[in-house]
């Protein structure tokens, strides 16, 4: 008769280690200390050890004006990131250490407005819709470089005015005025320069005696044949004497 199995002594077997997100486990098995021989066996669950610790110090993105930042631990078993907390962003702010509203600043023109608005001191971000009225416009700050008038035989010149304030393109440019020409009296002189006019080597005159005019001529023809009726000398008052044949 065989001998029954007396005493025992229990081993683990089978063993795996738990990691931060999987379960463990192992093999509790008892054998007879006679024969050998197994006796029961039972597997035992070793529960995850979860991530642990803080590697470096963790990772942590600051926020900004309009970005969250993040918060992370760094599991010092695994690497893996865990507890991520998110950080609110921080908002613009339009002040500085002093409390004083940091503007950006357009100088007024002469043809506009000054004006300024707001600047975040932090990512420079400019807020246009409180931009505000700073300066009224300046107006041209004008130089005049006169002319000249035109003559009977020279041309003229207008005014050549410009703005001095540094920027401004503003100008008005000399314009050339042609020569006006003479004016002749019926004396042949001219009565803006009194200069004395000549064709064909005599005194030009505006008197009827030196018309083109058909009518004129015809009128002329009357009066002179009067003048030679009654032997009154015609004399033009550009000093020629005028007779027709």
């Amino acid at each position: 008769m065989l001998e029954e199995c007396s005493g025992a002594q229990a081993v683990i077997e089978n063993n795996v280690d738990p990691t931060c997100l999987d379960e463990g486990s192992y093999d509790k098995v008892v054998y007879c200390t006679v024969c050998g021989d197994e006796l029961s066996r039972e597997t035992v669950t070793v529960p995850a050890l979860g991530h642990r610790g803080n590697k470096g110090g963790g990772i942590y993105t600051a926020p900004t004006c309009v970005k969250k930042g993040i918060k992370q631990k760094v599991c010092e078993y695994c690497g893996v990131k865990y507890d991520t907390q998110e950080i609110k962003p921080t908002g613009h702010k339009y002040t500085d250490a002093n409390g004083e509203t940091n503007y950006v600043t357009v100088s007024a023109t002469c043809t506009d407005n000054g004006y300024r608005y707001p600047a975040c001191v932090n990512c420079g971000y400019e807020n246009l819709e409180a931009t505000e009225t700073y300066g009224n416009k300046l107006g041209h700050y004008l130089f005049v470089k006169e002319g000249y008038a035109a003559t009977c035989t020279e041309a003229g010149l207008t005014d050549y005015i410009y703005c001095l304030r540094e920027g401004c393109s503003y100008e008005i440019h000399a314009q050339k005025v042609n020569a006006t020409g003479h004016t002749f009296n019926c004396a042949g002189k001219c009565e803006d320069c009194g200069a004395v006019a000549y064709d064909n080597g005599t005194k030009a005159c505006s008197c009827i005696c030196h018309s083109s005019s058909v009518f004129m001529k015809f009128i002329y023809k009357i009066v002179n044949f009067f003048w030679k009726l009654f032997k009154i000398k015609a004399t033009c008052e550009c000093g020629g004497v005028h007779y027709t044949k």
